[in-house]
């Protein structure tokens, strides 16, 4: 049997509670997001798809999303940016 130091146990026990917590709100985003969007079909999807990557690509500006007045990204933008 192999004996675990632990620290190597307390990160088990960390990753289970994070995968719990991240299962919660899966849930939870799912009865939400579900309550709201049981009437989208699929060209209605696709719309919101499109108005994304308009946005995403800067075809279309949200009020304070868009550039800035000396032509620096807004923070939609910037937000993209930093994702992996």
């Amino acid at each position: 049997m192999v004996e675990h130091s632990d620290e190597y146990l307390r990160v088990v026990k960390h990753k289970q509670f994070l995968d719990e917590v991240e299962k919660s709100i899966r849930i939870a985003n799912l009865k939400v997001n579900n309550a709201h969007t049981q009437t989208m079909d699929r060209n209605m999807f696709l719309a919101v798809d499109a108005l994304h990557r308009a946005i995403e690509r800067g075809y279309v500006h949200l009020a304070d999303y868009g550039p800035t007045e000396d032509g620096q990204p807004g923070p939609w933008r910037a937000f993209r940016e930093t994702r992996p």
